[in-house]
């Protein structure tokens, strides 16, 4: 069965990702691959992180999986190796103003149909506390990403509590998710297309949207301030 994984990405996304971590930057963020076919073995998205503090630091990478199809396996590749699913987080040195690659890829096994979301947490040691999230996308059921933005219509972006979905299938059910992956509230619509983020921190929040049959009709990156 196809199983498409539409995604909806706002512009705050992007200017979060870059701006508020101004000391260690990535580009593009995110970084998105839609033009591969089901046969190929490894598809790759790339970005490159920006090392602005001025002085050598050390990066950790944290990898962080948001949707892969079952049997489709990944990697993480930083400036020093490539790392498949069974290793987590690694590190490597950055001197100053040095960019180096930070790249995902994806391998299809059976040439399968399925996307993928996988998100990595870039942590340098001299700012421990600030986390720089990049986020891959794999999807070549679209082939630009205004047709990513037109598929689910989530407003208003950035929001202080309600969401309304908008779309020509009925959304029935959604999940929330904070971007660590972890589902943070579930609800059925009835009828009643709006997601309600009362009560949560603000932050940046994935919104999976339901169809009829629990066809899952779209992930939108959604902001709370």
């Amino acid at each position: 069965m196809k199983k498409v994984f539409l995604l909806s990405l706002s512009l705050s996304l992007i200017a979060l990702s870059t701006s508020s971590h101004a000391q260690l930057s990535a580009e593009p963020n995110p970084a998105v691959n839609t033009e591969f076919s089901w046969d190929e073995f490894d598809v790759v998205a790339n970005s490159f992180v920006t090392n602005n503090f001025g002085t050598d630091v050390e990066v950790t990478w944290m990898r962080n999986v948001i949707n892969l199809p079952d049997d489709w396996d990944s990697a993480v590749c930083d400036k020093i190796a490539c790392h498949f699913h069974f290793v987590g987080e690694g590190s490597f040195e950055m001197s100053p103003s040095e960019t180096s690659n930070i790249d995902v890829h994806v391998y299809n096994w059976d040439a399968t149909e399925g996307s993928a979301f996988i998100e990595v947490d870039l942590i340098a040691d001299a700012a421990p506390t600030d986390t720089l999230t990049v986020v891959f996308i794999f999807d070549n059921a679209l082939n630009t990403v205004e047709q990513v933005r037109q598929h689910v219509k989530v407003y208003p972006n950035p929001t202080t509590d309600v969401v309304w979905l908008e779309s020509p299938e009925t959304v029935v059910r959604v999940e929330i998710f904070d971007l660590s992956g972890r589902l943070v509230r579930e609800a059925n619509l009835f009828g009643n297309e709006r997601a309600s983020l009362a009560g949560f921190p603000a932050g940046k929040y994935i919104i999976r949207s339901y169809g009829v049959g629990d066809a899952l009709l779209s992930a939108n990156v959604v902001t709370r301030l």
